[in-house]
């Protein structure tokens, strides 16, 4: 019963830190709601940057990819393909 009612708190939030979970987390009881909002919104914030960064970076590789895909298709024929030629 438990476990069934944590998944559903789990789901209700939808992967949200929630003020409690972050008080837990810290392992203080006593901070301020205004100084957990800060905390959590600047780890909000820290999560974005490094979401954007690694996607920008896994662009970079599709890209990088995708162009030596096309250099080794124009690159001299390998006797595999001289053959099936």
């Amino acid at each position: 019963m438990k476990e069934i009612k944590l998944i559903e708190e789990k789901n209700e939030h939808k992967g949200e830190l929630t003020l409690e979970n972050a008080r837990g987390l810290l392992n203080d009881k006593t901070m301020s709601d205004e100084r957990l909002e800060k905390i959590i919104n600047s780890i909000k914030i820290f999560c974005k940057v490094a979401y954007d960064l690694y996607v920008e970076e896994q662009n970079k590789k599709e890209e990088q990819l995708e162009i030596d895909n096309v250099t080794s298709l124009h690159s001299k024929p390998t006797q595999e393909l001289k053959e099936a030629a």
